[in-house]
């Protein structure tokens, strides 16, 4: 990937093969650049079979890229939380009695869980439904933070967007309310979109 990429732009690009759950770029942990890659969760497994045959060898950033199936958590390369970068030794545990005054090790400080997003994804979207829209049909149900419509090549959306929320009961009462009802003249499916944190525990 380009170092440039972000996780809109990524998302945007593989949005176009179908609705993709979640997507973004790693960061290296202390610098929070790019590492160059990045992954996306589809909705549907056949998406993502479909994403390696259509996408491999796109321009995405100006930049061709690879793209192949993830492997299973524990046999990926990007590293663990916790564990240290590819190519960076470990750093040795330090002796009691050799931290400070006290003798005690300064205790490392917790990760900051990055923020929770709850999202719904709404699928089979009439082609005339914008953003306002989307927004007026979720506005009676629950506070909506952000809507996202991926848009393909010739301007037009894939028939499916995704609806930010403040919570999961918002995003279930959102699901309860939409799902196989009208919107914009039209029957959608509404369901809760897995977010980053989830995706990466399976």
């Amino acid at each position: 990937l380009a170092f440039d990429t972000t996780d809109q732009a990524l998302e945007q690009h593989f949005g176009s093969v179908g609705p993709v759950r979640e997507a973004w770029v790693v960061r290296d942990r202390k610098t929070k650049e790019s590492r160059g890659f990045g992954f996306v969760g589809f909705v549907l497994a056949d998406d993502a079979q479909r994403a390696v045959q259509e996408q491999n060898g796109s321009l995405l950033g100006g930049r061709k890229i690879t793209v192949d199936l993830a492997k299973k958590k524990g046999a990926t390369s990007a590293p663990p939380s916790g564990a240290p970068e590819q190519g960076a030794a470990a750093p040795a545990p330090r002796k009691r009695g050799a931290g400070g005054p006290s003798g005690e090790a300064k205790r490392a400080k917790p990760a900051r869980e990055p923020r929770q997003r709850h999202r719904v994804i709404i699928r089979n979207l009439a082609f005339s439904c914008d953003a306002a829209a989307l927004r007026a049909a979720v506005g009676p149900h629950a506070q909506v933070l952000d809507v996202h419509m991926p848009k393909r090549p010739d301007g037009k959306h894939p028939g499916f967007a995704f609806v930010e929320v403040p919570s999961a009961e918002a995003s279930e009462a959102v699901v309860s309310a939409l799902n196989e009802k009208k919107v914009c003249g039209r029957i959608v499916a509404a369901d809760v979109a897995q977010n980053r944190t989830a995706y990466q525990k399976e």
